[in-house]
């Protein structure tokens, strides 16, 4: 399979299941990979993802799109850099090779080409973060991640999660990194005692 030829998508689907004596037509998402030229879209294994920890679990379509809005770019970004043959993604042969360096850099290039702001930064880290933990869990990924145990309060309950420690700069650290002088901020021929 020619990687360069494929890209990552996510798709919207129905399904027959059956719901008491019913048998009711379902909506979900997927993850495929398109082939560019025809156009086909092939699922792909990952979808799993999306329906073990979204769809059987909350029911809602929309945070399954919203997972699979976040995820896809990231396989894209690490699809591209694989075609061209970037070094630190030359041990990428699949799902199995990716290591937390990968995740550093999408959410860099996040930062620097896309100008995230932090709180897509966060929700994109959550969603990273659980999505290495479904590979780790599932025997997909060759290296384990250092995850760490986090407090997260929603509106009604405090949820023990697993967070990778992501070492990017985020978009206020870049700006604060440069060191605001005194002397460019009040003109130098005024004189304060509360300055």
């Amino acid at each position: 399979m020619e990687f360069g030829n494929y890209r990552f998508v996510w798709k919207a689907i129905k399904y027959y299941r059956k719901q008491g004596g019913e048998i009711v037509n379902t909506p979900s998402f997927i993850i495929g990979l398109e082939d560019k030229t025809t156009k086909e879209v092939l699922p792909h294994p990952v979808s799993h993802f999306l329906f073990k920890n979204y769809h059987r679990n909350s029911g809602s379509v929309n945070t399954e799109l919203t997972v699979a809005q976040i995820i896809v770019p990231f396989l894209n970004f690490v699809l591209d850099k694989v075609s061209i043959g970037s070094t630190e993604y030359t041990e990428v042969q699949g799902l199995a090779g990716l290591r937390k360096i990968h995740a550093n850099a999408y959410l860099q290039y996040c930062v620097d080409e896309k100008s995230n702001k932090n709180k897509t930064l966060e929700m994109k880290e959550n969603f990273l973060s659980k999505f290495y933990k479904y590979l780790w869990d599932e025997k997909v990924l060759k290296h384990k991640p250092r995850f760490k145990l986090v407090s997260i309060r929603t509106r009604r309950e405090v949820r023990i999660v697993y967070k990778i420690d992501f070492t990017y700069k985020k978009t206020d650290e870049t700006l604060l990194c440069e060191r605001i002088k005194r002397k460019d901020i009040v003109p130098q021929n005024h004189e304060s005692k509360y300055i």
